[in-house]
């Protein structure tokens, strides 16, 4: 047996050893998958948001619309009772 140390001595040195570059990248990678986590979420409340503000404005332009037919609408009626009311104080 020749050689018996430089035997040992390499069957040593190919044994896995965790590396601290790979618990530093693992770290690193987590927390940019966090980040990114965090992205998609908030995009995804902005988008929300966005989408509820859009709402609101559409229903507020659909109730002032709704408004002013029911005034002019009503505005016709009076005016349709007063040209009658007149008409018949003439009668």
């Amino acid at each position: 047996m020749k050689h018996l140390h430089k035997k040992i001595k390499a069957e040593k040195e190919n044994e896995e050893k965790p590396e601290p570059d790979i618990d530093i990248k693992k770290e690193a990678e987590e927390k940019r998958e966090t980040k990114e986590k965090e992205n998609k979420r908030d995009l995804k409340r902005e988008k929300k948001e966005k989408e509820d503000k859009k709402e609101l404005k559409e229903k507020d332009i659909k109730e002032k619309r709704e408004n002013k037919v029911k005034e002019s609408t009503q505005k016709e009626k009076e005016v349709k009772e007063e040209k009658v009311t007149r008409f018949t104080y003439f009668i």
